[in-house]
């Protein structure tokens, strides 16, 4: 079961990956446009267009952050690829200010801090 939840949970969180390179894209046009020839309406137009697939892909992400959280700080999974999972996501779920950042941060310190856990469970194949 908690394989299940943990494969389930890290699959909602794809999108987040999707959603912080846009975040970094709309960042990097809204400060070409300030301080370049731009147009600043236009920055702002694209930004709000993108507010909509925050809220449709940023939500589950969020209750597949916690389920994976949950699964691997109070059910005790340990697997290797939850390892790697927990390190890029939770480096992706950084950009998220406030409440992201923070759970994001227990992420990356749970995973750091257990990481010998994680990586003895299952032998590396060649």
């Amino acid at each position: 079961m908690k394989h299940a939840i943990a494969i389930a949970s890290a699959t909602l969180q794809v999108p987040i990956v999707y959603l912080s390179a846009r975040f970094v894209l709309a960042l990097v046009a809204s400060v070409s446009a300030t301080f370049g020839s731009g147009d600043p309406s236009l920055v702002a137009g694209a930004i709000s267009k993108n507010i909509v697939a925050y809220w449709l892909l940023g939500v589950p992400s969020f209750l597949g952050l916690l389920a994976f959280l949950g699964v691997l700080a109070f059910g005790g999974y340990r697997r290797r690829w939850a390892w790697y999972a927990a390190l890029i996501l939770g480096v992706a779920w950084l950009l998220y200010f406030p409440l992201g950042s923070i759970l994001a941060l227990g992420l990356l310190v749970h995973s750091v801090l257990n990481r010998g856990q994680y990586l003895q469970n299952e032998p590396l194949r060649t």
